[in-house]
């Protein structure tokens, strides 16, 4: 299915529907459903208040802006939008900045889309431009008392800390390819882009338990970790061109920086 509004542009692949059920209180209650599904008013129904609350969702952010140059098409076309996400939550794990600018966004048709948008999905975008920032801290803090659990070994009390020069890092580890060893893992390495949607931990130097033995199963256990960051789980497609380490943190960048603009719609939280 095409997305009209830019057919000259791309064919957004398969941007079909799926169905939904809709409570049906009353009478009203299903005209009411009928008349915002075919056609969204102002307010909180609106394609654009639900493309802003479908990203809310997706992000669960301690604030947000979203702004779009112009309004939502019927077939799911997004000209332009900007975000700003502070705060960024991925299952439990906080992204300090994501900053975003799309063009040319391929959704579903806004009729698909749901009674409260559950349907709503980014299916392509022709450009984007992204920046994020992680810091130290964070992850830290998402691994503080947590137990990684991988096919031959186990993980606990990893402590990492972020240099210009790479990473250092400790963990207590149960190693099971040897015998159930427990170890005390001091390892140190860089971060490397692969093909711009993956981070990878290469060049790594490491002992375990203040020498060298058991060098092969914490080797099988890092192959087991990686990538140690995939942008293929985001919600948008993302070909991320410099990854920058410096003391506490890590910043990510496209090649075109995002640019932000005045627009039709324009939304922060809080």
């Amino acid at each position: 299915m095409e997305c009209r509004g830019w057919k000259r542009v791309f064919l957004c692949g398969s941007c079909e529907g799926r169905s939904f059920r809709a409570p049906l209180l009353s009478g009203v209650l299903v005209f009411l459903w009928a008349f915002f599904v075919s056609f969204p008013c102002e307010g909180a129904s609106s394609p654009e208040e639900m493309l802003f609350s479908h990203m809310e969702k997706i992000f669960t952010p301690e604030s947000m802006e979203m702004i779009l140059d112009a309004p939502v098409e019927p077939d799911g076309s997004v000209r332009r939008m900007f975000l700003r996400i502070r705060g960024a939550s991925f299952s439990g794990f906080r992204v300090e900045e994501i900053v975003g600018e799309f063009t040319f966004l391929c959704l579903p048709p806004v009729k698909d889309w749901g009674f409260e948008g559950e349907h709503l999905e980014v299916v392509e975008a022709l450009g984007v431009y992204f920046t994020a920032r992680v810091l130290e801290e964070d992850i830290n803090s998402y691994l503080l008392g947590k137990t990684l659990h991988l096919e031959s070994s186990q993980w606990r009390d990893v402590r990492c800390h972020l240099f210009p020069e790479g990473i250092h890092a400790a963990a207590r580890a149960d190693l099971m390819l040897s015998g159930n060893v427990r170890a005390v893992v001091d390892l140190r390495g860089t971060f490397r882009l692969r093909e711009g949607n993956q981070v990878f931990l290469e060049d790594t130097v490491f002992s375990v338990n203040g020498g060298e033995k058991e060098i092969g199963a914490v080797e099988e256990a890092l192959r087991e970790m990686q990538p140690i960051i995939d942008f293929r789980e985001l919600p948008f497609p993302v070909r991320v061109h410099s990854l920058t380490l410096s003391r506490g943190a890590m910043d990510f960048a496209t090649r075109i920086p995002p640019k932000t603009f005045s627009g039709f719609f324009h939304r922060s939280l809080p």
